[in-house]
């Protein structure tokens, strides 16, 4: 599946021209959620096991911390706030640098919009909030794991980055 630059237009603070797009993004809808994939000094992706529970998207799959926005919220805050309400770590949303955007199967929030960030903290010390666990993966092992279905591409390219020192700047 190729990357395209999205259209111009408002995201909730963003502009969609900031996130690569990865797949179809026609009837995209109104609703969002937003994630941040974190990333350790030695260039680990952090990675939540979903819960493996029935109608839920992405279940028993790995994909960023993250979740739905809220009313009057911005993506970056949004993505800032479900980082540490899942996992007890907080990452300014100033920091956050888009990454890519893509269409989720959960009926009700089509738009799934992520950031990059420098893990905040030693991964001892996230606290999991929800899912079933968490896991700092290398990218060769990103690449071996079930990823969730909406997010697989833009996981296997982040691990493409890492591996070709290709990040933008992370603070």
């Amino acid at each position: 599946m190729s990357l395209q630059p999205g259209p111009v237009g408002e995201a909730q603070g963003d502009l969609d021209e900031a996130f690569a797009l990865t797949g179809p993004w026609e009837g995209a809808g109104v609703e969002a959620g937003a994630a941040v994939y974190a990333l350790d000094a030695a260039g680990r992706i952090l990675l939540q096991l979903r819960d493996d529970l029935p109608g839920l998207a992405g279940a028993g799959l790995w994909a960023p911390f993250g979740g739905g926005v809220e009313p009057g919220e911005t993506l970056r805050e949004a993505a800032a706030r479900e980082f540490e309400e899942e996992t007890g770590l907080v990452v300014s949303a100033a920091s956050l640098v888009p990454y890519v955007r893509a269409l989720s199967a959960r009926p009700g929030r089509p738009r799934l919009y992520t950031y990059l960030a420098r893990l905040p903290g030693p991964a001892d010390a996230i606290r999991l909030g929800e899912g079933a666990g968490f896991a700092l993966w290398t990218p060769r092992q990103v690449r071996e794991i079930a990823l969730s279905d909406a997010l697989a591409p833009a996981s296997l390219r982040l691990a493409d980055l890492v591996e070709a020192g290709a990040l933008p700047p992370l603070d």
